[in-house]
């Protein structure tokens, strides 16, 4: 392994890191960068929450030596980095999930797909009352919905969030229905997850989506909604989104430089905090959920054959 921090023949690093990429890994990787820095002062890091295709796009073209990301890289992301001969590996390490909430006393603790594609999908523009979803649920194979004001807010056009639930809920619908993939046109976008939670505060009938570190930091200001994926309602929890019962969850991951010299050392002493012993306190400190034992030590192993 390159660099390995906190071992004991290891000089402290010195130099400049940057790091870009997803809002939603950025407090984790935030922590990460901490605890490495501790050890070596003098390292320079700059970190820039820019979205997982941003960041991904700054390693691919030099300008990051570590990209958050809330998702796999793509087939076009991954040549853009071939053809500008990028070396790197991709690291998993931490489970994040899509939560769909209300604010607190929302009018519902669960929702089927079939429900939230009829509240939130391309079909769905104007609908102003979540009872006006109803007639579309029961058309798709779901069932009908309470009476109450409904506007629907996520982050905005181009988020991970948004695109992972248009993805998990929206796609297979719209295919058959002859719809575009997409939230519904009226949606309210805000900037980031945690103006999700506030709008979802101030607004408790209001739907709304965010990531699982967002919808945790937010406490009992919102109300998370248990999903039905069809196998029956499961609560966005930790453990659920752990071992994947949750129908809504995804995987964190890092992108990370390979064979530049002091930065790969830099960019690697940030691995070595994701992947340790202590890796499961920096992610719940952050919100979201540790991989399981034998995921780590599968990351682990990944890493140390691609860093050689």
């Amino acid at each position: 392994m390159i660099g390995a921090i906190g071992c004991g023949g290891e000089q402290p690093l010195t130099g400049s890191l940057r790091v870009a990429g997803s809002t939603t890994a950025q407090p984790i990787v935030s922590l990460l960068i901490g605890a490495v820095i501790e050890q070596s002062p003098s390292l320079r890091v700059a970190i820039e929450a820019n979205g997982t295709g941003a960041g991904i796009l700054a390693l691919c073209e030099r300008r990051a030596d570590i990209a958050m990301a809330s998702r796999a890289m793509n087939e076009r992301e991954r040549q853009r980095c071939d053809d500008n001969s990028i070396a790197y590996a991709d690291v998993p390490f931490a489970i994040d999930a899509v939560v769909v909430a209300t604010g607190k006393g929302g009018p519902v603790d669960c929702l089927s797909t079939t429900q939230l594609y009829a509240l939130a999908g391309p079909e769905s523009v104007g609908f102003d009352n979540w009872s006006q979803a109803s007639q579309r649920s029961v058309e798709l194979g779901g069932t009908t919905l309470p009476s109450a004001p409904l506007t629907f807010v996520a982050p905005s056009v181009g988020s991970v969030t948004s695109a992972v639930f248009a993805d998990l809920v929206i796609a297979d619908l719209a295919a058959r229905e002859g719809q575009l993939s997409e939230l519904r046109a009226d949606v309210t976008p805000v900037s980031s997850d945690l103006l999700v939670a506030e709008q979802l505060h101030r607004q408790p009938t209001w739907l709304g989506l965010l990531g699982l570190t967002a919808s945790t930091g937010a406490g009992d200001r919102i109300a998370p909604v248990a999903i039905d994926g069809g196998a029956g309602c499961v609560a966005p929890t930790a453990a659920n989104v752990a071992d994947r019962s949750y129908p809504l969850s995804r995987t964190l991951h890092l992108y990370v430089v390979t064979g530049n010299g002091e930065r790969s050392r830099a960019a690697a002493a940030v691995v070595d905090q994701a992947l340790g012993n202590d890796a499961s306190d920096f992610v719940t400190n952050a919100g979201a959920v540790p991989l399981s034992p034998d995921a780590r030590r599968q990351a682990l192993d990944n890493w140390t054959r691609a860093s050689q």
